[in-house]
C-alpha cells in the first residue's frame, strides 16, 4: 500500500492534514455533514493492524489542529487506546 500511495502522490504521502488519523474526529466530521467524509474500509473492523503504524513510517505533521506527528490512528475513548478492543 505504501508504494501505491507514493505513486498516487508523485513520490510523497498526501498532505498530513488530509490523512486518516483520528476515528473520533472523522466520525464527528461525517455525522456533521461537513463534506469531509472518509471511506471507512472493512480493514478497520477486521484487523487492529490497520490502526497501528507498526513500521513507524513518517507521514508528516498536522498543521490544522496542531496535533503534531501523524502516527497511530486515534481511537474513541471507549477503546481505551487498544486497537484490538476497537475491532
Amino acid at each position: 500500500w505504501t508504494n501505491i500511495a507514493f505513486a498516487l502522490q508523485d513520490g510523497h504521502f498526501d498532505n498530513p492534514d488530509r490523512l486518516f488519523a483520528s476515528l473520533p474526529e472523522h466520525w464527528r466530521s461525517s455525522v456533521a455533514g461537513s463534506g469531509d467524509c472518509k471511506e471507512w474500509v472493512p480493514e478497520l473492523y477486521e484487523t487492529s493492524a490497520a490502526l497501528v503504524n507498526a513500521a513507524r513510517v513518517y507521514f508528516g505533521r498536522r498543521r490544522e489542529r496542531g496535533d503534531g506527528r501523524v502516527d497511530d490512528v486515534e481511537l474513541p475513548p471507549w477503546a481505551r487506546g487498544d486497537p484490538a478492543r476497537f475491532v
